[in-house]
């Protein structure tokens, strides 16, 4: 079996990774435009793996959709591309390693490893498709032939996926409208958010937040372990000196960063509502791992990854039919108030991971 391997962060596919795909399929790799030859004459590919990179990774504008949304989508779009030429096709997630020159090496081991070895992909067997520059030098160091579509069209170059993306991010519900989502998203991720179009939505919410970086963090340069761990072994005593003051109920942390505190608040208030609000990605990650574990605030525990004003704008979401507003805020922009009092609209800038919770 010959194969090609599509990574990338498969936020969306287009028109143009359509047909360019089907060209592979189904004429000699080494004739198409874009090709660029490894150390081993390709071979017709009959399998297309597609590696989901980032996988782990979301709520940041690298990348806004999470990881089994963008399964579905590829899995669409390899149905919709099996209408018309036959091959077979599988979907791994890779986890996010951040900058890496081994990227590719990772890359080609995790496939190996999900498959239960059953996938070993070498230059003799594997063609990469891929337009990325950078991700190019990598699997050319390992000797794999390229094929790298939209960056050899150099005369009239089509819209990235990531393209496709900020320009709904732009557009938010209205993304229908535009001449370039319309012209250049695939059939299949047109359909993928007529049916979740919450993602979209979601996408125009990260896109449009003016506070966070392409990442989804406050800075370029924090580190986000160093801070959690300092926080984690001074929280039991934060919790000690506001213990007293909590009501049960609907309890928020703003700025709750991997969410230590409300696992301290859920072992005396387990029937209360928590919800942690912070503005990075990285947080949101280490505090929904924290749910997997089993060590934060159990099944009435929710992260969002917002503003404070943006996280009560939409109808409440708790497990009390009749509640409205939190019964009880903690945080750096907290204040003591009444269950009926209106929500600040400052946002949690200031109630964010360097002013503690």
């Amino acid at each position: 079996m010959s194969f090609l391997l599509f990574p990338g962060r498969h936020l969306v596919n287009t028109t143009f990774q359509e047909q360019y795909l089907k060209r592979i399929l189904t004429e000699p790799p080494d004739a198409l435009p874009g090709f660029i030859a490894g150390t081993t004459p390709p071979k017709p590919p009959g399998e297309i793996i597609f590696a989901i990179t980032s996988a782990n990774q979301e709520n940041s504008r690298f990348n806004p959709i999470p990881f089994h949304i963008r399964a579905m989508g590829v899995d669409r779009f390899a149905r919709h591309l099996q209408a018309g030429v036959k091959f077979r096709c599988r979907v791994f997630g890779i986890p996010h390693y951040g900058h890496t020159k081994n990227f590719a090496a990772f890359t080609i081991k995790e496939i190996a490893l999900q498959s239960e070895q059953a996938i070993q992909l070498t230059p003799e067997n594997c063609l990469v498709f891929c337009s990325t520059p950078e991700v190019i030098k990598l699997y050319q160091e390992l000797g794999f032939s390229i094929m790298s579509g939209e960056a050899a069209q150099a005369d009239s170059p089509p819209p990235t996926p990531i393209e496709v993306i900020r320009e709904i991010g732009a557009c938010g519900s209205s993304w229908r409208s535009s001449p370039l989502v319309a012209a250049n998203l695939a059939d299949s991720h047109s359909s993928l958010f007529e049916d979740f179009p919450e993602v979209p939505l979601r996408i125009a919410r990260i896109y449009q937040d003016p506070l966070t970086t392409q990442e989804g963090g406050l800075t370029a340069t924090r580190n986000y372990s160093v801070y959690a761990r300092g926080m984690n072994e001074v929280i039991r005593l934060k919790y000690l000196d506001i213990r007293d003051g909590i009501k049960s109920g609907r309890i928020v942390d703003e700025g709750c960063a991997d969410g230590a505190l409300l696992a301290e608040v859920s072992r005396d208030f387990p029937d209360s509502d928590l919800f942690g609000i912070d503005l990075s990605s990285e947080f949101a990650g280490r505090f929904h791992e924290r749910q997997r574990a089993g060590s934060s605030a159990g099944p009435t525990s929710t992260f969002s990854t917002a503003t404070c004003s943006t996280a009560y704008s939409s109808p409440a979401r708790s497990t009390r039919p009749s509640a409205t507003a939190p019964s009880m805020r903690f945080g750096a922009t907290a204040t003591a108030r009444s269950p009926s009092a209106a929500i600040s609209e400052k946002n949690c800038a200031s109630s964010a991971p360097e002013a503690g919770c």
